[in-house]
């Protein structure tokens, strides 16, 4: 079996063309029933969104605290004039919103 990694969530440049949030969550839902893929959570500053919140708690919820990684692109926020820490703080807060205990945060 094949494990597969679902990159940056599908969203690098997601707010530069026609896409839509409805449009990206189906396909995360249906990715999400595959118990091989996974997720990675983060590149946040290539999505091209005004909030990330939205798109990592759907993702949370689809593939639940198991399946989800972290993201740790750190010169890649560097590189556009993200500091790292928001990246971080970003995935915390969505991680928490979800009630994640610590033991699901490893």
């Amino acid at each position: 079996e094949v494990t597969f990694v679902v990159d940056h969530l599908l969203l690098n440049d997601f707010g530069s063309g026609e896409a839509t949030f409805d449009r990206w969550h189906e396909g995360i839902l249906a990715l999400a029933q595959c118990p091989n893929c996974f997720a990675k959570l983060g590149a946040i500053e290539q999505w091209g969104v005004e909030d990330p919140q939205p798109f990592l708690r759907a993702a949370l919820r689809a593939f639940g605290f198991d399946r989800c990684m972290f993201d740790g692109n750190w010169f890649v926020p560097a590189a556009v004039g993200r500091a790292y820490g928001a990246t971080v703080r970003d995935v915390r807060a969505a991680v928490d919103a979800e009630g994640a205990t610590r033991e699901e945060v490893k």
